[in-house]
């Protein structure tokens, strides 16, 4: 599967670490100083040193509860950190507090490796606005690479140990561009209160070394905007057509309910899984976007959007009713589905297990479109159930079969069948008098 490299834009305001000295920015070839870590999720009341770890590499793995691909990513970090043993130490570490991680745990698995909460000690000493970020420390103490979250992987571990020569790409992240403020300067700024309404895309700007997304609303000067900071394209398309900037939680959040309506169309809407290829297929195909409108009207901003990416980029996108080829999960017989057993919301996901507590069918729904064996077919609520249930599936996340088999235990069941459902379409623009654009699709 390819790697999924979006960055998310977060902010740090909260105190969070206790460290009495003035704590001092590292880099690349600095000795990292001595640090006692205190607040340990996973294990409260206990306390390491940093230097406890010295003659191991250290990972450090920066996160937030709001970046699906950091925790996408946890599985891969377990698994890293067990291939190596003692010869390595990953350390997950997030501004998040204990109160909003116990929520996230509710829904997601919790990883098997040390969570440092409320940190404000290693932001401030590897200050970042983007996550993942990743801070690879030798054996020695020393600050071997500040990279991007792709680049953990067993070959380059395997390298660091083994003392190869060897480098990793820097995660630039420059704080010089203000978020808040607008791409398009004219005259630095001086014609800025002239304008009352713009968009603007551009390609990929290498100068900003990380991505970030916004909704922007200005209640006093009632205007509505958007901002996309080198977001690879289907992303915008799915926030601009399911109408959220949740675009996880929408209906085209799954790529099985896109139509790439044109030859080899896919290529450049997915990350290559050649991680070595990442950073030109970025190059190639992230892009800018934004835009402010006098208006207040949310959905009339997102049908702005959806007419602005449009006409800036060499697609036609939009949704269609299409007859398909789903996977209908209904009630199945007599067999009852199971009321919650307790108020709290619970969720576990695993090889072997997938469990919930008191969550809706369509929670499931989300989770089995995100399997292999779906990634043609979606799978669709057709159980006319809206209400919370518990379920327990064993073992069944590897085949059709298997699946079936233990949905029938708990009262559901998968049908295979046509119907027509709304799709994302994608495909090239009909030639206008005779002229194509003159953008292209890169791959």
């Amino acid at each position: 599967m390819a790697y999924k490299s979006m960055r998310l834009l977060i902010f740090f305001s909260i105190p969070l670490f206790s460290f009495a000295q003035k704590i001092k920015q590292v880099r690349i070839g600095d000795t990292i100083p001595s640090i006692q870590l205190n607040h340990i999720f996973n294990n409260p009341g206990n306390s390491v040193l940093l230097n406890d770890y010295n003659g191991k590499l250290i990972i450090i793995d920066f996160w937030n509860r709001w970046c699906k691909t950091c925790i996408e990513d946890f599985p891969k970090m377990e698994s890293l950190q067990e291939e190596f043993g003692d010869k390595i130490k990953i350390l997950l570490v997030t501004t998040d507090n204990d109160s909003q991680i116990r929520k996230l745990f509710e829904k997601v698995r919790k990883p098997a490796l040390p969570i440092i909460s409320q940190d404000t000690v290693f932001n401030s000493m590897f200050p970042h606005v983007s996550v993942p970020h990743h801070v690879w420390i030798d054996k020695d103490g020393v600050v071997k690479f500040i990279t991007d979250g792709y680049n953990a992987t067993s070959k380059n571990i395997s390298n660091a140990l083994n003392g190869v020569n060897f480098t990793l790409n820097f995660k630039n992240d420059d704080v010089e561009i203000d978020e808040k403020g607008e791409i398009w300067k004219e005259g630095q700024g001086k014609l800025q209160k002239y304008i009352t309404n713009y968009s603007l895309g551009t390609n990929k700007i290498d100068e900003y070394g990380k991505s970030s997304y916004s909704f922007q609303r200005d209640t006093i000067s009632n205007t509505i905007g958007f901002k996309f900071i080198n977001i690879p394209l289907l992303t915008i398309y799915k926030i601009a057509f399911g109408y959220s900037m949740l675009y996880q939680e929408s209906a085209f959040s799954h790529n099985n309910r896109v139509i790439f309506d044109l030859p080899g169309a896919e290529k450049p809407f997915l990350y290559p899984l050649n991680t070595d290829s990442i950073s030109d297929w970025e190059k190639r195909n992230l892009v800018c976007y934004e835009s402010q409108w006098q208006m207040s009207n949310t959905n009339a901003a997102y049908q702005y959007l959806q007419n602005d990416i449009n006409r800036f980029f060499p697609l036609e996108v939009k949704v269609e009713e299409r007859e398909i080829e789903c996977y209908l999960i209904k009630q199945y017989g007599y067999t009852a589905l199971q009321r919650p057993s307790s108020k709290i919301k619970s969720f576990e996901f695993s090889d072997s297990v997938y469990r919930f507590t008191n969550l809706p069918i369509s929670t499931l729904v989300n989770s089995l479109n995100s399997l292999e064996i779906f990634v043609r077919n979606p799978v669709i609520d057709d159980s006319g159930f809206p209400g919370p249930i518990d379920i327990k599936l064993n073992n069944a996340c590897s085949s059709l079969n298997n699946l079936n088999r233990e949905l029938i235990k708990n009262g559901l069941i998968l049908e295979k069948k046509k119907k027509y459902i709304p799709m994302l379409v994608i495909r090239k623009k009909e030639m206008e008098a005779g002229v194509m654009t003159s953008a292209s699709i890169n791959n």
